[in-house]
């Protein structure tokens, strides 16, 4: 190998390893005292009950139940959900986070936003 192709094979394994380390930073952090874990043909998903704290560097949810659709970047919270982002806070009694970076979300029962 040539110093010229030595050097782009480097620059390219160091951006790929850059890039895998700062998706890896958004991506969320589930805890809870109970989880059960479903994987068949019809479904994966992760059920997390009891004490359930899901983060990551942007977003710190608490709930009751959280219910998680990895294949289909979906997470369901049910049960005194709170969520707070940077300034933001939102309080529900279901929580719905969908789309690849789980940005988006649709909230329902007794609803309290605060900017």
């Amino acid at each position: 190998m040539n110093y010229f192709n030595k050097n782009i094979f480097l620059i390219l394994l160091y951006g790929s390893f850059l890039i895998s380390f700062l998706s890896a930073n958004k991506k969320f952090q589930f805890s809870a005292t109970n989880l059960e874990n479903i994987n068949n043909e019809e479904e994966n998903k992760r059920i997390f009950q009891n004490n359930v704290i899901i983060s990551n560097e942007d977003i710190l949810l608490y709930s009751n139940k959280a219910t998680h659709y990895p294949d289909s970047f979906k997470i369901f919270l049910e049960g005194d959900i709170k969520m707070y982002e940077l300034n933001d806070s939102l309080f529900c009694d279901k929580l719905i986070l969908y789309d690849q970076k789980l940005r988006k979300f649709s909230a329902s029962g007794n609803i309290n936003l605060f900017k």
